[in-house]
């Protein structure tokens, strides 16, 4: 099919064309890190149950929802590092009030 102005969108040589799926930065090759808040319930050391938070990386998150199947993201929270790669421990949430 020969090439021309009304096709050029969906068919032809795709190298010449911008795509919403190539990264962007200065290393193209390595996406970027999202680091996104998520909550889980655990246990404290006198047995009460309480709820975790933290800002991980994917890496931290996946080892997190393998662990407790109560991992759940925090709505529209996201960070700049990762606070288990950065040595920072998990915060526990105040109790809701009953």
């Amino acid at each position: 099919m020969p090439m021309d102005r009304s096709n050029m969108w969906t068919a032809g040589n795709r190298s010449h064309r911008a795509s919403a799926a190539k990264p962007t930065g200065s290393s193209p090759m390595k996406p970027q890190s999202h680091f996104l808040t998520i909550c889980w319930d655990g246990t404290a050391e006198d047995g009460t149950p309480i709820t975790l938070q933290a800002t991980l990386c994917k890496a931290h998150r996946q080892v997190i929802a393998l662990r407790s199947a109560s991992a759940r993201g925090v709505r529209r929270q996201f960070g700049e590092s990762c606070d288990l790669c950065d040595g920072r421990e998990p915060r526990t949430l105040a109790a809701e009030a009953e």
